[in-house]
């Protein structure tokens, strides 16, 4: 975008500025979106803040300008820098007006996300043309905004990554502690079974010795029937095996009541099965105890 831009000496507040220029000419684009800068027609003008503010002007008013009367097109808002001092007119009624004619002084490149935006290198190529030319970049607002939209979408992809991040930290370290809570629960299961097992034993013969001990009176009267030891030996082991198969099944639905098909159901039905076995060993001492009750001194006592 090329531009004329000199000071004009004028009223009480100082110095202002005549800018003519052409607008944006936008050759990078085989299709040109709107441009971002538009051109002012022939017999416009567009008066920065402190401009039609001194003048009481507004758009749609004609105001004279060095003996040329122009048709207000714009008025800036109030923007804090010599723009609110300055007027806009075509870049050819500029060099009319000041007898610059073919003159510039300025060109503007509009910052752009294209592969032509290195300022550096336009820059390098039109001052190997024309020497005496300043190479400025021009922001407006519309490139302001398309800045902001980059960094907030730069900063959006790097929250979306960072939060990615933690939160593929935050997995593997719950996985972690799954682990070693599970390497954990396992350390004190090897532990315990051993102890519940020995324990369990223990209660069954226990429970079936003084099984034995409560039939005493019923076991002498079977033996002086003619009921053979071992069918007596037979009789205890098998209640002492249906024992174990009755807690090991209340143990399996009090288990998977619990959670404890985490497990897996091969393991559930394993110690399911096993408790009859565990029975009949736990029982099995207590029921030959049983079958070699004399008789004779059994129904003597009692």
């Amino acid at each position: 975008m090329g531009r004329l831009g000199v000071p004009l000496e004028g009223s009480e507040r100082g110095e202002r500025g005549l800018i003519g220029t052409r607008g944006e000419v936008p050759f990078a684009h085989k299709s040109p979106k709107k441009p971002i800068l538009q051109p002012i027609n022939p017999g416009e003008i567009v008066l920065g803040y402190e401009l039609w503010q001194t003048m009481k002007l507004t758009v749609g008013d004609t105001v004279t300008l060095m003996g040329k009367d122009f048709t207000v097109k714009k008025c800036h808002s109030q923007r804090g820098t010599k723009d609110d001092i300055s007027a806009w007119v075509p870049l050819a009624t500029a060099q009319t007006l000041l007898k610059l004619p073919g003159k510039i002084n300025t060109i503007y490149e509009l910052e752009c996300s294209c592969a032509l935006a290195d300022l550096g290198k336009v820059r390098e190529e039109i001052v190997g043309v024309l020497p005496e030319t300043q190479v400025k970049e021009f922001g407006t607002i519309a490139l302001a905004r398309a800045e902001a939209r980059k960094k907030a979408a730069a900063k959006g992809k790097a929250d979306i990554a960072q939060a990615t991040q933690n939160g593929l930290q935050a997995v593997a370290e719950e996985r972690a502690s799954r682990a070693d809570l599970r390497e954990e629960r396992e350390r004190f299961g090897a532990i315990l079974l051993p102890l519940v097992v020995v324990a369990c034993v223990m209660w069954v013969a226990l429970m079936s010795y003084l099984n034995v001990l409560a039939r005493r009176q019923e076991i002498g009267i079977l033996r002086a029937l003619g009921v053979r030891a071992r069918v007596i030996t037979h009789l205890f082991v098998l209640r002492a095996g249906l024992t174990g198969l009755l807690g090991g099944v209340i143990g399996g639905l009090v288990s998977i009541a619990m959670g404890g098909l985490q497990a897996g159901p091969t393991v559930l039905i394993a110690v399911v099965a096993s408790a009859p076995i565990v029975g009949i060993a736990a029982g099995w001492p207590p029921a030959v105890f049983a079958g070699l009750q004399d008789p004779a001194e059994i129904l003597q006592k009692e």
